[in-house]
């Protein structure tokens, strides 16, 4: 029979096997074929046997208590059923019996609706004549019997070489330089379960498609164990990818330790990508920005920040990846009826938590995993670089793992505040409010936790700027105002993340901004742009409230375009100004901006007005401005008001023609002319640039 080396077995009476090295859910070590197909995920929920059922090539169910485990492994192999083998190493003796996939239909239909909105003919097999018969064989036979459509037998052994023999022996094929993974297993003391398909029971056909498609009736065992186990380095043997998924019951949620640290690990990266794609998406707004701001001079809210700022990573630093959060649910016998008859340890408790998580191994990459206590492993995570990651697992663990954000939060690591803030910030806490009889039901509804609500004003101060903007969201969350003073003072922050997001709490508190209105025009006068902003932007939101013009005219010099910008938007309004506008003198701050946002304004705003000389005498030293943009709408605008067609690169023979002709010069082209040409440049532009795409030309017929 062929293995992954090419090597075929002996032909004999006794069945023919291959030795199906698996981890805990039991995988051959004869190729077969894989199928991973996509699938659609409905909005109304559909369950998708196909996901959890059909494609991983192992599945198993996981119950563990107090040193006591239970295991229903699931197999998928696509071969000649004589050819299937599986070997599953347990660390102690076992008892094997039949399984039921209907505990696997029913968690994986419970999780796809929670989560995701996650005879050995006597076997053939010889008792071990190795040695006097007085003496314990090197493979002891403990067990050997049928279960369901598999025949078993239980090893044990302290001779990995032994081992093989035997296996060998009983026409099992095995991988040649492969006795360092048994052995690791008989170092502990493990024991073996070596399985077969039994072949005289039943439609060989039905079992072939039940065995390819992950339907066979596991098998189900149960053992002592010190940990909650899944050995799946045995697996590696195979030499092939596998696909292993694992639901994972206990009286304390569970983690896959060393898969979460890796996982957390890789979350460096996927912020990494995000921050890039991110500026990346930033920079063509900044671009399309500014060509709107040259073509209409108007710009619209919302706009981005577009100077240095002292850190643009606070936020960053809690983004995770959704996708690799670990899922937990609290599930009891109404959750799970039948894995709750079917499973002994489930059937002795009421309170359990669930885990589901699929992977993906390389051989390479196989090894035993093991599950130790998810809040403890999470809450010692919370002081790594990627500490935000265990602490949004922390949040799916209910109250527990709340209690355990609460506790860090109060940590003298920085850190571990800063991480546990910044999940903690959407806390909430669901509250029931007294039952009307004449209502079906009482009333519920979210306030933010008690408990938070206690620390957010020492964490509105605390001395780290990531833990300063966790706390603002957390405080903007909660919708209360007892927090309104701290914010104005936060609006003079070092870091602009955390005085937006204190402006941001300001504008939600409608009841109480309009008492602070002359507060809010006096901070228009505020030499600090943040408090600028945000006196304009709160003073914006009044309809009642108009801004005297001399209070806004001010604000052109500032260098944000999001002041700046937004008080001329503010003047051009003629529902808050009336038809006046802005005229071209007091446009000229706009113009000596240091922001070239701005200064596009500018330029686009004067060129709206009546044109004169005074119009050229602005526009000449714009020539030698250090934007491009700016240059080239300069130029354009000159040669239309002039006439001259000077260079555009040689500034001096526009200076040097001004200073002969500036007292005598009049502009003589009207608006409407004005308008014509720029039309003309503009299609005449966008033909230009259709002309530069590459054209189709048919192929050869």
């Amino acid at each position: 029979m062929k293995t992954d080396s090419g090597i075929r077995g002996h032909q004999s009476l006794l069945l023919r096997f291959v030795l199906a090295v698996l981890s805990c859910l039991a995988l051959t070590i004869t190729p077969f074929n894989l199928h991973a197909d996509g699938c659609f995920v409905a909005k109304k929920f559909v369950w998708d046997k196909q996901k959890d059922i059909n494609e991983p090539t192992q599945k198993a169910i996981i119950a563990y208590d107090a040193g006591h485990e239970e295991l229903l492994l699931q197999v998928r192999y696509d071969g000649p059923l004589d050819e299937f083998g599986w070997l599953i190493p347990v660390p102690n003796l076992p008892t094997v019996k039949k399984g039921s996939m209907e505990c696997f239909y029913e968690l994986s239909k419970f999780t796809q609706k929670t989560f995701e909105q996650s005879r050995m003919q006597t076997m053939g097999m010889t008792s071990g004549a190795y040695g006097k018969e007085a003496e314990e064989p090197p493979v002891k036979v403990i067990e050997v019997k049928t279960v369901g459509a598999y025949d078993i037998a239980v090893l044990s052994t302290k001779d990995a070489a032994a081992l093989e023999n035997w296996l060998k022996q009983n026409e099992f094929t095995f991988p040649t330089n492969s006795t360092d993974v048994i052995d690791s297993y008989v170092k502990r003391g493990w024991y073996f379960i070596a399985v077969k398909i039994n072949l005289e029971r039943g439609s060989l056909e039905a079992k072939a498609e039940k065995l390819a498609n992950g339907e066979l009736n596991p098998l189900q065992i149960s053992f002592a164990s010190a940990r909650c186990v899944f050995p799946l380095k045995i697996s590696s043997l195979n030499h092939t990818p596998s696909e292993v998924q694992v639901y994972v019951l206990s009286p304390e949620p569970l983690v896959e330790k060393e898969s979460f640290e890796h996982d957390q690990a890789g979350n460096f990266q996927y912020r990494t990508n995000m921050l890039a794609r991110r500026e990346e998406s930033m920079e063509r707004m900044r671009t399309m920005r500014v060509e709107m701001a040259a073509r209409t001079g108007r710009p619209t809210t919302g706009m981005l920040p577009d100077y240095p700022e002292p850190d643009t990573q606070l936020s960053s630093r809690s983004e995770i990846d959704a996708a690799k959060v670990v899922p937990y649910a609290a599930v009891g016998r109404k959750e799970l009826p039948i894995c709750s008859r079917t499973i002994s340890l489930i059937n002795k408790g009421t309170a359990w938590w669930l885990m589901k998580q699929t992977w993906n191994f390389q051989p390479e990459e196989m090894r035993d995993l093991e599950f130790a206590p998810a809040i403890h492993v999470f809450t010692a995570a919370l002081a790594d670089n990627e500490g935000a990651f265990a602490a949004a697992h922390l949040m799916e663990l209910g109250t527990n793992g709340t209690s355990a954000l609460l506790s860090a939060i109060q940590s003298t690591n920085p850190a571990v505040r800063a991480h546990a803030m910044s999940m903690a910030e959407n806390m909430y806490t669901t509250l029931i409010d007294k039952h009307d009889p004449d209502e079906e039901a009482p009333s519920r509804h979210t306030v933010m936790n008690p408990e938070l609500m206690k620390v957010i004003p020492a964490l509105l101060s605390d001395p780290d700027p990531e833990v300063r903007l966790h706390a603002v969201n957390a405080a903007m969350n909660s919708e209360s105002p007892i927090f309104f003073d701290r914010m104005l003072e936060l609006l003079r922050d070092d870091y602009r993340e955390i005085s937006e997001s204190a402006l941001v709490y300001l504008e939600y508190q409608r009841d109480e901004t309009p008492k602070h209105v002359p507060l809010f025009q006096q901070m228009l006068k505020d030499t600090n742009s943040n408090v600028q902003m945000a006196g304009l932007r709160l003073l914006m939101r009044m309809p009642n409230v108009n801004i005297p013009r001399e209070d806004l005219l001010p604000l052109f010099s500032v260098p944000r375009l999001d002041v700046a910008g937004v008080a001329v938007a503010y003047l051009r309004n003629p529902a808050r100004t009336g038809p006046s506008g802005i005229s071209t003198e007091e446009a000229r701050p706009l113009l000596q901006n240091s922001n070239p946002s701005v200064r596009m304004i500018g330029l686009a705003t004067i060129m709206r007005n009546d044109l004169d000389t005074v119009t050229v005498e602005l526009l000449i030293p714009l020539l030698r401005d250090p934007e491009e943009a700016i240059r080239a709408r300069v130029y354009n605008n000159l040669t239309d008001l002039t006439g001259q067609t000077f260079p555009a690169d040689q500034p001096e023979q526009w200076e040097k023609w001004w200073a002969q002709n500036k007292a005598t010069f009049k502009v003589s082209i009207t608006p409407d002319e004005l308008r014509q040409k720029r039309s003309e440049r503009a299609r005449q532009q966008r033909s230009m640039d259709t002309n530069s795409l590459p054209r189709w030309r048919p192929g050869p017929q």
